[in-house]
């Protein structure tokens, strides 16, 4: 069997929990415990529990920039297939 690969989150489940935040600063711990209480996506979660834990945004400026700078980030590096002709080989 094949790999089990995590979904990447959509920008528009981050941009929903981030919305959903009543008041700042506020921390990645409290982001995430938010983001269950919500019922966000896993992968919205899963995005936000790879920043350090005790990581504080000071308003919502913040958490909307340093989520956006992460997500172009992952889909910079992100591998891509290369197309080749078969003469290649």
């Amino acid at each position: 069997m094949g790999v089990v690969v995590k979904q990447q989150p959509h920008l528009t489940d981050l941009h929903r929990l981030i919305d959903a935040v009543p008041r700042y600063p506020v921390s990645v711990r409290q982001l995430v415990e938010l983001g269950h209480k919500k019922r966000s996506p896993d992968a919205a979660i899963d995005f936000y529990k790879k920043f350090p834990a005790d990581e504080v945004f000071e308003d919502k400026d913040d958490l909307l920039s340093r989520t956006e700078s992460i997500d172009i980030l992952r889909h910079q590096s992100a591998p891509r297939e290369e197309m080749r002709a078969p003469e290649e080989d």
